[in-house]
């Protein structure tokens, strides 16, 4: 232990006969100390008689002894005198042993080999003490090794321990945020009160960051001036709490450079700005009253389409406090949506107050008309009677409201000035209705005891700013004794125009509240859908753990984000059906269906809900196929929201779908055991934004879009929705539909189909002759029976005119990709090179998938357009950061080579340098000219195989479309491509030859040209 060496101890006597003990330390390298000791048992009669007996072998008569350290004699054996006595060291640790051999004395001609077989004897023992110590050195550093090798465990574990600990934490803090996200997007998509929307930004954030106050200024004068639109206080803070709640945050308005400088900073950078209170001065503020500044702060800018809308603090008073970056990034993350929602329900509010206006001075005008002494009808574009006074109907009749207009000529007995029965369409409303204007005709009024009374009737048209006819008024005076009421007659005329132009004016102010609803509807629905799909995105990427594996409670909270967020967009779409079917842009897709697959996919769907609530769904499709036309994905949607309204409203008992054919019409009914709706409510339930008020119904929540939504498309597809129920006995709603008998497929055996869009029938039928029995081509001049064809036709290739008309190719696209069965179809666009159709320049052929499609979908879709799946090489072209990194992400995990380009230009650079297998490409976001940057690099005859897949919007607005066809245009300008005949592109894209048949297909031009 002293000296850390290998020690010997002297001989000892064990039961077993004498030994030797040879103790080795074992010594840690680092300090030095002696952290085990190996003992090892030496028999040393053992060992000499190994050293003697290399001499004893070589001689006849020997004799040997040996002695341990300190001469101690071990053996008993003694030599005759005389004898030559050799004396040999032999070393043991850190001690000596002697060997004494005695032989007899040789003859001089056997000496030298003696000593040969002495120095082998010697040689031997050596190699043999050798051979043991070595043994012993490699046991005694094998188990050093092993020492060493637990405590480098111990030290992982520890370690392992530390890092278990810290993603623990991270874990609660991700899912308090997570927890608060899910509150504030529930409230935020459901309130469309701006304070609520507030409260709930501010308290949220507040929570995760621990803050003691928090503000929110809002711009006004075109980004200018800040104003003070709420504060909250959180904790008590001594001497600045009560400070800051005795001032009025709404006094506060000011230029925004005279704000505090965190206020400041964040406005000017459009950045978060985050103080943790480094600094040791805290300046007053004296715009806000002298309170002293925060120790430290956080300050967001509410954005909305890139620009700045106001501000949003939290601040803390008390100490300095580190934020950390995933913190900051969520209150950046929520101020978004918050910001969206606010401004919606400002202008909600905003057009709250615009309709409450237009309503009270549509009740003032009413009242007005009651008052007049002068008899005013009202008809709409039908000549429906829409509102009369009493003066009105004491002039031709107490049953004026129920008498059609075409009858009021015989019911009333009216005449013309000249005493000859009127014909109906001599009347002045009629004729205000065909667009007339009639000023001061006379007319008599024959009542059934035979009086008579002069009437001066003038009639006019009304109409909207765009010349559209809205109905009709009629203004009626009695003249009897005209000379006596002349000046009357006068006043009631120009009081009769000043409140024609009133009532005009407003019909003009709720037209334009209409058109401003559907425009702020469509804009803001696009604008809170990108931020909800980058939350699906990464609450995929998390599920597909692409970061790291989640727990079981974590994936159920990420599961639970992933429903709300689809919840949201649901909501949004809904929102957006109803502005495109008010703008009239919604396109229907309708194809000849089986009623019995639609009803019982809707119903497979819904089952799970009504088997959480224990209700019974039952479905009878009948016996008989019902086959109607109609857009499958529409129809589909009003039986998912028919049976979910019914399972929503149903507390118990059963839901019943049945089929009907009745004549020509095709029924869907749903029936369920619910409470019932009240007979005055029937046909309100399907007004937009309506629902039933108080009881069991009212809980349910929703928006009130879904019938008004159902109904809409329904009549679109030539149908229509009514509703029969009994309160306490259920309801019944009735989706009638026209019948359709089913085509046979005409398919041609072996061929393969391809569906074209192209501007006129002509080019059509000249593109199937000249592909006659290689290619079954099917045509269409309509973005939706293209769409229609693609469903029935099932084909290999759609290909598609990029010039046609009214945005026709985008329109195609997006109407493919709403088909469960078309959405798959590879693309081939190209545009028309010449009037005819002949020819056309190449624009490619295109993988098309929507950015509203499930993540792993994506990915799927992506990974089909290429060869090879391992280690395949994807190039993303988008200038969206979240969707870049979501699909790298994901494309990575997939065992994907990704390289991210924000626009065109930056992919024909890197393209340059290195060939990708598939490039992805969101050519909206892809700089000033996606297409136009795919048809460059098509150019080059090595990359016209690299497939290309476009990522488009679910819902592209008319902006999108118009985008997408200027670019095309601008190629097929500029003629960046190859230009081909138009049936020899199609072969190419199809994969079919055509050589056999040149000589035919110039036949058929020819015959086409005579």
């Amino acid at each position: 232990m002293a000296t850390r060496r290998t020690t010997a101890s002297g001989v000892i006597d064990f039961p077993v006969g004498r030994r030797i003990v040879v103790f080795n330390p074992v010594v840690r390298g680092d300090t030095g100390a002696v952290r085990n000791v190996i003992a090892a048992e030496l028999d040393p009669t053992s060992v000499a008689r190994v050293a003697a007996s290399v001499v004893a072998d070589s001689l006849e008569d020997v004799f040997w002894s040996l002695s341990g350290p300190n001469d101690i004699r071990l053996t008993s054996n003694t030599a005759p005198g005389g004898w030559p006595v050799v004396s040999k060291p032999v070393r043991v640790a850190d001690s000596f042993w002697r060997v004494d051999i005695a032989y007899r004395p040789p003859e001089m001609r056997l000496v030298r080999a003696e000593r040969i077989a002495v120095w082998v004897a010697g040689t031997a023992l050596a190699l043999a003490i050798a051979a043991i110590l070595f043994f012993l050195r490699r046991t005694i550093n094998l188990q050093r090794e092993e020492l060493l090798r637990r405590q480098a465990a111990e030290d992982a574990a520890r370690t392992a321990a530390g890092e278990a600990r810290q993603r623990a934490r991270e874990a609660r803090d991700l899912a308090a945020q997570l927890e608060a996200a899910q509150r504030a997007a529930q409230q935020l998509s459901t309130s469309l009160d701006p304070e609520t929307v507030i409260e709930f930004l501010l308290g949220g954030v507040a929570e995760i960051l621990s803050a003691d106050v928090a503000s929110l200024y809002t711009f006004e004068d075109e980004g200018e001036v800040l104003v003070g639109r709420r504060r909250m206080v959180f904790r008590d803070v001594p001497g600045i709490t009560d400070k800051l709640l005795s001032e009025d945050i709404r006094q506060v308005r000011a230029p925004v450079n005279m704000m505090p400088p965190h206020i400041v900073e964040a406005a000017a950078t459009g950045e978060p700005y985050v103080n943790e209170g480094r600094s040791r001065e805290r300046p007053l503020l004296g715009v806000t009253g002298g309170a002293e500044a925060p120790v430290a702060s956080v300050t967001v800018p509410l954005m909305i389409a890139g620009r700045a809308v106001g501000v949003a603090s939290w601040e803390i008073y008390s100490e300095p406090r580190d934020f950390p970056p995933a913190l900051v990034a969520f209150a950046q993350a929520l101020a978004a949506p918050a910001a969206a929602a606010l401004r919606t329900a400002e202008l909600f509010a905003s057009l709250e107050e615009e309709r409450e206006r237009a309503q009270r001075e549509a009740l003032r005008f009413a009242a007005l008309i009651d008052q007049m002494a002068d008899g005013v009808v009202v008809v709409d574009a039908a000549g429906r009677l829409d509102r009369s006074n009493a003066a009105a109907a004491e002039l031709l009749g107490e049953d004026l409201t129920e008498v059609p207009v075409e009858e009021w000529p015989t019911r009333f007995g009216l005449m013309s000035a000249d005493g000859r029965p009127m014909v109906a369409s001599e009347l002045p409303l009629t004729r205000a209705l065909r667009g007339e204007r009639v000023r001061r005709a006379t007319f008599i009024v024959r009542s059934p005891w035979g009086t008579e009374r002069h009437l001066s009737i003038s009639a006019g048209p009304i109409v909207t700013p765009d010349g559209q006819p809205a109905g009709a008024a009629m203004v009626m005076r009695d003249i009897s004794d005209e000379h006596q009421y002349a000046e009357m007659l006068r006043h009631t005329n120009r009081e009769l125009r000043r409140q024609a132009e009133m009532l005009e004016e407003v019909n003009q102010q709720l037209r334009q509240a209409t058109k401003a609803k559907d425009q702020f509807l469509a804009v803001m629905s696009h604008e809170l859908r990108t931020p909800i799909n980058a939350i699906m995105g990464y609450s995929d990427l998390l599920d597909l753990g692409v970061k790291g594996e989640l727990n079981e409670e974590q994936r159920a909270m990420l599961s639970r984000v992933r429903e709300t967020s689809k919840h949201l967009l649901g909501l949004i779409n809904e929102v957006l059906d109803l502005a495109k079917i008010g703008a009239g842009r919604m396109d229907l897709v309708l194809v000849e269906t089986d009623l019995g697959e639609i009803v019982s996919r809707a119903s497979e769907q819904v089952a799970p809900l009504a088997a959480a609530k224990g209700l019974a769904l039952e479905v009878d499709t009948g016996s008989q196929p019902i086959t109607v036309k109609a857009d499958e994905t529409r129809l589909t949607q009003i039986v998912i929201n028919l049976l979910s309204n019914a399972v929503k409203f149903t507390p118990s008992g059963s839901v019943h779908l049945s089929l009907r054919l009745e004549g020509d019409t095709a029924e869907i009914r749903v029936k369920d055991s619910g409470p019932g709706i009240p007979d005055e409510e029937r046909e309100r339930i399907f007004e937009e934004f309506y629902q039933v008020e108080g009881g069991f119904s009212r809980s349910t929540g929703g928006t009130g879009l879904g019938l008004a939504i159902a109904r809409r498309f329904a009549r679109l597809m030539g149908g229509d929705i009514r509703v029969e129920s009994e309160l306490g006995e259920g309801s019944e709603f009735i989706v009638r539909l026209p019948a359709a008998q089913p085509r046979p497929s005409h398919a041609m055996d072996g061929a393969p189909r391809a569906v074209v869009l192209l501007h006129d029938d002509f080019a059509i039928r000249r593109l199937q002759q000249d592909l006659s029995g290689r290619l079954r081509v099917a045509g269409a001049t309509e973005p939706t029976a293209l769409a229609a064809l693609a469903r029935r036709e099932h084909p290999a290739l759609v290909a598609i005119d990029a010039l046609a008309p009214d945005h026709g190719a985008w329109r195609a696209i997006a109407a493919l990709q709403t088909e469960e069965h078309t959405h798959d179809v590879p693309v081939q666009l190209f545009a028309r090179d010449d009037e005819a159709g002949e020819t056309a320049l190449d624009l490619g052929r295109y993988c098309v998938v929507t950015k509203a499609a499930s993540l792993d979908r994506v990915v799927e879709r992506i990974l089909e357009c290429v060869d090879r799946t391992d280690g395949a090489s994807v190039m993303i072209v988008d200038d969206d950061a979240d969707a870049r990194r979501i699909l790298s992400d994901a494309l990575t995990a997939a065992g994907c080579r990704v390289k991210s380009v924000r626009s065109g230009v930056e992919m024909l650079e890197e393209q340059a340098h290195e060939r990708p297998d598939v490039i992805v490409m969101d050519p909206l976001n892809a700089g000033s000219d996606g297409i136009g940057s795919i048809a460059r690099m098509r150019m080059d005859p090595d990359n016209m195989r690299i497939p290309v897949v476009l990522m488009l919007p679910f819902e592209m607005t008319p902006a999108d479309m118009e985008r997408l066809s200027a670019a095309a245009e601008n190629v097929a300008r500029v003629r960046r491509g190859r230009v081909h005949a138009t049936a020899e592109l199609l072969r190419k894209a199809a994969g079919v030859g055509l050589e056999s048949r040149s000589g035919e297909l110039d036949q058929n031009r020819r015959e086409s040209s005579g």
